[in-house]
């Protein structure tokens, strides 16, 4: 398993927006060791196309590395890796204080473990008092709290097992598996966006 992590000169995980060293970190004979080392100056990037050339030059280098570490940052970054397919956690401190939690998740996943049981679920999908079959879930505060699942990791349980008449959900951006999940569904989508720079869409059954 390969774990890139961002880091600042302390050895402590910074933010995208922050200078830093890209490391990809692999487990050998129990010791997670890093040979691969990256410059990452994202903040020397004025415009918004320079600073996505970079980093789909920054996802080339990262290779086969499908699991990425930063201290909290701009969602645009989450937007951009989940896109390749690359899953961003946000961390606080040291590699040393979140790396096995981070392989824990995966480790799980790999022996058929469960990732979201239905109690967890319930927290980030919630119903709307008095409307029943209606629900409503936040994406952008579920990826601060679960920050590894992606949006079709969190909705497609829901959409699978529970019967709804509407789900409103809150997220900067519309998830890239829509187009192609929720006509195998029988669902619909009616998007709406926000003054305030988030997007509000409705699913219901066709």
């Amino acid at each position: 398993m390969k774990i890139a992590i961002l880091l600042g000169e302390q050895g402590m995980a910074v933010r995208f927006s922050d200078a830093g060293i890209i490391y990809i970190f692999e487990k050998r004979d129990d010791v997670w060791i890093s040979e691969q080392k990256f410059d990452f100056l994202s903040r020397s990037y004025t415009s918004m196309s320079d600073l996505r050339s970079y980093m789909n030059l920054v996802v080339r280098w990262l290779g086969d590395c499908k699991v990425f570490a930063a201290k909290l940052s701009n969602g645009y970054y989450r937007v951009l890796l989940e896109g390749y397919g690359i899953g961003l956690w946000t961390v606080e401190g040291k590699p040393q204080h979140f790396i096995a939690q981070i392989e824990s998740f995966y480790q799980m996943r790999q022996n058929g473990g469960v990732v979201i049981e239905d109690g967890e679920l319930e927290r980030f999908i919630v119903p709307i008092p008095h409307k029943t079959g209606f629900y409503r879930t936040d994406l952008r505060d579920v990826m601060l709290h679960k920050t590894a699942l992606n949006s079709k990791e969190i909705l497609l349980p829901f959409f699978k097992k529970t019967p709804f008449r509407q789900l409103e959900i809150i997220c900067e951006h519309i998830p890239r598996w829509f187009q192609s999940e929720l006509s195998a569904l029988g669902l619909l989508a009616n998007i709406e966006s926000s003054d305030q720079g988030f997007l509000k869409i409705h699913i219901t059954k066709k």
